[in-house]
């Protein structure tokens, strides 16, 4: 036992770290990280609800002269959890064999280490994907960027409607799943050319009709 002798109510059993705890904590990370997933996806169907649109992986800013939407193609906080409790769950058994090698201490950091590093990556690279549209309603233009980091600025009617089109494809359990791919067409003056800005997908029908209304909407674009 290991107390201050100065102030003898302050003492503990051991001192340093307490790995069981960080182990413990380990072991919990891909069901907290699940739950963590649930929780989110409920509290944003119940804010989309309320705001009428979608909110994961969408970011509003207005800052007086216009307005700037960042569509971002998968939610950078959704990716970095699913990114946690993935490599968490690996690093549950991965730090077990490594602790064969190494002290267990060391094997317990690698793990954390892993388990981090894959949750800010997953962020970092969710981040990178995004389409961003501006709307300037002071010059009545709209600037357009592309997840290739193509930008366009275009006038407010050279903006078409946002469109929408089923798309069929296999997943990897060989079942076809259903995706509503969006666009937002407009005409591109430098190229004198009919372009087209992709948009995030959507699951259903009814989530890529509410995303088009809610997009043509917020700007000006004739309604869908």
């Amino acid at each position: 036992m290991h107390y201050n002798f100065v102030a003898p109510q302050d003492a503990v059993l051991e001192r340093g770290l307490d790995t069981a705890n960080l182990a413990a904590l380990l072991f919990l990370t891909p069901f907290n990280a699940v739950a963590a997933l649930f929780v989110g996806a409920l509290l944003a169907w119940i804010r989309s609800k309320q705001l009428k649109r979608p909110v994961l992986g969408i970011s509003v800013r207005e800052d007086g002269l216009g307005q700037t939407i960042r569509l971002y193609h998968s939610s950078p906080t959704l990716v970095a959890i699913a990114a946690a409790g993935g490599t968490g769950f690996v690093s549950i058994f991965g730090y077990l064999l490594l602790a064969i090698l190494l002290p267990f201490l060391a094997a317990l950091a690698l793990a954390w280490i892993a388990t981090i590093s894959a949750a800010a990556f997953g962020w970092w690279s969710a981040r990178k994907k995004y389409t961003e549209i501006r709307r300037d309603a002071l010059r009545s233009r709209i600037e357009l960027r592309s997840p290739d980091g193509l930008s366009y600025s275009v006038a407010q009617d050279d903006l078409r409607p946002v469109q929408y089109s089923l798309r069929t494809a296999k997943d990897s359990d060989g079942d076809e799943a259903q995706r509503f791919l969006l666009t937002l067409p407009f005409f591109d003056p430098a190229s004198q050319q009919e372009r087209s800005l992709p948009l995030p997908e959507q699951t259903t029908e009814t989530e890529a009709k509410q995303f088009a209304t809610w997009l043509n909407g917020a700007l000006g674009a004739t309604k869908f």
